[in-house]
């Protein structure tokens, strides 16, 4: 009788064991996923940040390019009285702002880091597979 005690606290103990290191190694996988969403997330504010910025060049273009607008239709109400090399001008000016306000959109759109990205994204489901693997397999 104390022999069959004692197998099952050892049996006890081995499963004990066994609980406790799977506990470690969820702990470690939680870590890892918290880590890597906090790249992500940090990345992703990045991103934000620029098509924020972006997005407010953008309006200004588009205000310039309403003026420009407004200025050809005020322009053809009356041709006879139309101050022609001030139209170029006007229209000169507006194309050059829009251009420089394309080239830094351009830029500020080259500047996005893909690569961090994309090993963001790759490192997150270097992590997640293996997860969901294990969950299908009890779920």
């Amino acid at each position: 009788m104390e022999q069959s005690f004692q197998k099952m606290e050892r049996k006890k103990l081995w499963l004990l064991r066994i609980i406790a290191v799977f506990a470690a190694l969820s702990f470690l996988l939680l870590v890892g996923m918290a880590s890597v969403f906090y790249s992500a997330l940090g990345s992703i504010r990045d991103m934000t940040a620029r098509v924020g910025e972006l997005s407010a060049k953008l309006e200004t273009m588009s205000g310039k390019v309403e003026t420009a607008v407004d200025e050809i239709t005020a322009a053809t109400g009356g041709l006879s009285d139309v101050d022609w090399p001030g139209l170029a001008s006007s229209v000169q000016q507006a194309a050059s702002s829009a251009e420089a306000g394309m080239q830094e959109a351009s830029d500020a759109l080259t500047s996005i880091d893909l690569e961090t990205l994309n090993q963001a994204i790759a490192d997150l489901a270097q992590v997640v597979g293996p997860l969901a693997q294990f969950v299908s397999r009890f779920g």
